[in-house]
């Protein structure tokens, strides 16, 4: 007992959670788990490995397995636990709860969460999920590391909720992190002016980052940058990532920015940020370094992003219009930083041509491939950052759309033919599980013909989320098939095209479901070459 409990004093605190809350449900009669494994929930998938003695099940998508699960409790007549991972995912659970509710199955609610400090702020992956499933749960409960878990009280007589709140199991928390007593202020219009000024006034080494903006923004925003004069990264859903006017200013490389030995060697000492919360991961790697670099979010949107720091909540075209620089900082560090990331864009691109079959490389011949003036739609998660590494920086006039509220993979066919539009080139550039999460998203295509639009779907096919590869080695993360879209072109009658290779420029229209399929030896040579530049 003893050497059990020193072992125990070893685990993180996720792995000390996630083996409590096991031990809790076995304890209430729990002995089969439906896994959707994710980020958020990995404490709780990679414990399960160590009882041999409980049945795992595993499925990518959240709704079907939860209905999977109802169907099994009326089999044997016990309970079974669904884990799912944070956000929508925990959403996609609710039809079958209210199922579970009307017809008294007992079934768990396993739904991992971000810590409770990140509640409000549209942090990546985090919602509002305590309640999520209001009266269709007879017991729920909001646990945190160190917290008791009482299912005792579950009467199983219909769904039970246990949201378990976990750090990030990716970049866990530094021993010296201290986590703010802060609480994030949004700054109206005011005291906007003010707020703005003392930020500027507060730091030396500015950098901005800048993510969707309304569209009605962007001249304001590209005047203020260019008199602001500091670095910035331009994510491609900002509508300004190609542009000509600002490549003096332009940063493309940011995975080394905080990875010093401490503050004082950081290229920056403030991040300014302009609309929505960034698809970078510099913004999750922020989390770590609160107070060491400041930070000024400008924004229409109410929200930080973070579990601390304040927004300025503001129509940001006005706003930038109207404010008036008064500051002015020193290029010397920026210049060096500058040539530095050039000389990295060179290298990015030898790479590209060295490696045509690799997905990166793949994505960036269909950037220039897609005829100019289109609207592409980038599906959640993985063609967003490789749009924004990899894709061709000419200004063509492309309309770069995404849904970044929430960040789920789910409805992302379904949003992209909602908003394509009659007379230009619609394009979706998605992955191969968010492609399966919408299957059903092509049945509107017989109204969308009504109306004269036509609209290509483009799949990139990497056999599962290879976007957990760098992060986990378990290969059940990544949700491995070897599945093809061909027959899915076919039911909805949808023209198939297939590629290994991008040779051609591809034809505007024509409703089409093109699928890419990336050599994995050539991706995962490009990726390490990448590390290395």
């Amino acid at each position: 007992m003893k050497q059990d409990a020193v072992i125990e004093s070893k685990k993180s605190s996720n792995d000390q959670l996630a083996h409590y809350i096991i031990r809790s449900l076995v304890e209430a009669g729990v002995t089969t788990f439906m896994l959707c494994p994710g980020t958020r929930n990995a404490p709780i998938v990679t414990a399960l490995k160590e009882y041999s003695d409980l049945e795992k099940i595993y499925h990518f998508e959240e709704r079907s397995a939860a209905y999977f699960a109802l169907g099994r409790i009326r089999r044997d007549g016990k309970p079974v636990a669904i884990v799912t991972t944070s956000g929508s995912a925990s959403g996609e659970l609710l039809p079958a709860v209210m199922e579970a509710f009307y017809t008294q199955i007992p079934i768990v609610l396993l739904t991992a969460d971000r810590p409770r400090r990140f509640r409000g702020t549209c942090a990546p992956q985090s919602a509002e999920q305590v309640g999520l499933f209001g009266v269709y749960t007879s017991f729920s409960q909001d646990i945190e590391n160190g917290e008791l878990c009482d299912v005792s009280q579950w009467d199983k007589l219909g769904p039970a909720h246990l949201n378990v709140c976990f750090e990030d199991p990716i970049r866990p928390r530094t021993p010296d992190t201290v986590i703010s007593e802060h609480k994030m202020q949004k700054i109206y219009s005011k005291d906007a002016v003010d707020y703005v000024d003392n930020f500027f006034r507060s730091v030396k080494r500015p950098l901005a980052i800048v993510g969707t903006l309304p569209d009605n923004s962007h001249d304001a925003v590209r005047g203020f940058l260019k008199k602001l004069c500091i670095p910035v990264i331009l994510e491609g859903v900002s509508g300004l990532r190609e542009d000509e006017s600002l490549e003096h200013l332009k940063i493309r490389r940011t995975d080394q920015i905080f990875r010093y030995a401490n503050e004082s060697d950081y290229p920056i000492d403030g991040i300014l940020r302009l609309g929505s919360v960034p698809v970078n991961s510099l913004w999750r790697d922020l989390e770590n370094l609160n107070g060491k670099v400041k930070v000024c979010s400008i924004s229409e949107l109410p929200y930080s992003g973070l579990s601390w720091g304040d927004i300025v909540c503001v129509a940001i075209g006005k706003f930038l219009k109207e404010y008036t620089v008064n500051v002015k900082f020193s290029d010397k560090e920026s210049k060096k930083w500058l040539r530095s990331d050039q000389e990295y864009v060179k290298k990015l691109g030898q790479l590209i041509l060295e490696e045509p079959f690799a997905e990166a490389s793949l994505v960036h011949k269909l950037s220039k491939s897609i005829p100019s003036g289109s609207m592409i739609y980038l599906g959640n998660s993985l063609p967003i950052r490789e749009w924004d590494l990899a894709a061709d920086y000419a200004n063509r006039g492309l309309n770069i759309k995404a849904s970044r509220g929430i960040n789920g993979i789910d409805g992302q066919i379904s949003t992209f033919f909602g908003l394509s539009e009659a007379g230009r080139g619609n394009w979706a550039i998605l992955g191969d599980l968010t492609t399966l999460y919408d299957m059903a998203g092509p049945w509107v295509l017989q109204h969308m013909k009504l109306q004269n639009i036509e609209a290509n779907i483009v799949v990139i096919n990497n056999s599962g989320g290879q976007i957990f590869s760098k992060f986990f080695s378990d290969k059940i993360f990544m949700h491995p098939h070897d599945l093809h879209f061909k027959p899915l072109a076919e039911m909805w009658g949808l023209k198939y095209e297939r590629y290994t290779e991008i040779d051609k420029a591809l034809a505007i229209g024509n409703n089409k479901l093109i699928e890419i399929v990336p050599d994995d030896d050539a991706s995962k040579r490009f990726q390490k070459q990448l590390a290395s530049i």
